[in-house]
């Protein structure tokens, strides 16, 4: 005897109870720090399988002063730490990604020799646990 035919409804009822649902972004913390993105939430989630140390949205220079900005993830490595961004394609793209990069090269510049070069990992490298896991190990293992 043949199945009966499903119903779109139906169909669509077993699509949403297979797939995982994401929390909320409102919802997500990292060190009891809200996440601004699912990519972040995905970074800290990597480099908590990986087993490193890590501090969220780390304050670089005086919050008062001009050129002070924050860090998405400062991961403290031996000898140094390296300071490690996640960037997504739209907010740091084009005219405002040139205020990104010149960010990152006065890091780089002003913390030669106490750390390492700044890592960027961009959205498409994050989409998902699994993707950012895959990609922290490039870069730290």
């Amino acid at each position: 005897m043949a199945k009966p035919k499903r119903q779109p409804w139906e169909l669509e009822l077993a699509k949403g109870i297979q797939e995982e649902k994401k929390p909320e972004l409102k919802d997500l913390r990292v060190h009891g720090q809200p996440c601004a993105s699912y990519n972040e939430w995905y970074v800290s989630r990597g480099l908590d399988r990986l087993n490193l140390t890590y501090h969220f949205q780390e304050p670089f220079g005086l919050r008062v002063a001009r050129g002070s900005q924050i860090i998405d993830f400062l991961v403290m490595q031996a000898p140094k730490p390296t300071p490690l961004f996640v960037h997504g394609d739209y907010w740091h793209r084009g005219k405002l990604g040139e205020d990104e990069d010149l960010k990152i090269t006065e890091i780089n510049r002003r913390m030669r020799g106490l750390w390492n070069e700044a890592i960027v990992i961009w959205e498409h490298e994050c989409e998902d646990e699994e993707m950012a896991y895959n990609t922290l190990k490039e870069y730290f293992l």
